[in-house]
């Protein structure tokens, strides 16, 4: 079911979807309009489940996504570290199983790290040796920066302005959540900001 332009609850058409025109000679042709996105740099990213499912469940859930079309797929666990459903390992082999598929995984780490033990398996996660990290905790920045690897800043990471961005964009980081509480003039600077950097 799509809805039709207009109705209620539709994105402005500011905000639609548009094709691209791959026959176009050039990019400027190829674009479309002002203010409309292409479908061609989009796409879907699905975050990491914040819920406390059953093995059996996560594992149907990831199979599932498998089957879609290439996806962005963060995994992992980002919210208690006594949630023990699945492992490092089981993560990892979930991983492997949807990059196998054509999906690109970002494995997640601990939003908040309070323990030693804590510490050990952020460690153990950003050394997985095959896949790129979301760090949602400085800790799992810290070492990052270390290995100097890429990575993700998550949600976890707060980053309110450009000078923390820039160094750690300048330390590996590719891609960044932004707190959620920013506002649209905020956010706007960040972005502009970005730009000429």
């Amino acid at each position: 079911f799509r809805r039709q332009p207009g109705d209620a609850g539709s994105l402005p058409a500011s905000m639609a979807m548009m094709p691209v025109n791959p026959a176009a000679e050039d990019e400027d042709s190829a674009r479309p309009a002002t203010g409309t996105t292409r479908t061609s740099n989009m796409r879907l990213s699905i975050g990491p489940i914040q819920y406390f499912w059953p093995r059996e469940r996560v594992e149907k859930f990831y199979e599932g996504l498998a089957k879609h079309s290439p996806l962005v797929i963060y995994l992992g666990e980002t919210v208690c570290s006594k949630r023990r459903e699945l492992d490092r390992d089981a993560w990892i082999a979930l991983a492997r199983m949807l990059a196998d598929h054509g999906h690109e995984v970002i494995v997640s780490t601990l939003s908040l790290i309070e323990a030693g033990s804590e510490l050990g398996a952020c460690r153990r996660t950003v050394e997985n040796g095959e896949f790129t990290i979301e760090a949602n905790d400085m800790s799992a920045v810290q070492f990052l920066l270390e290995r100097k690897l890429p990575f993700v800043a998550g949600p976890g990471i707060n980053l309110y302005n450009h000078l923390a961005i820039d160094y750690l964009r300048r330390n590996g980081m590719f891609r960044l959540s932004l707190p959620v509480e920013l506002g649209r003039k905020h956010l706007e600077a960040v972005r502009e900001h970005a730009r000429e950097a």
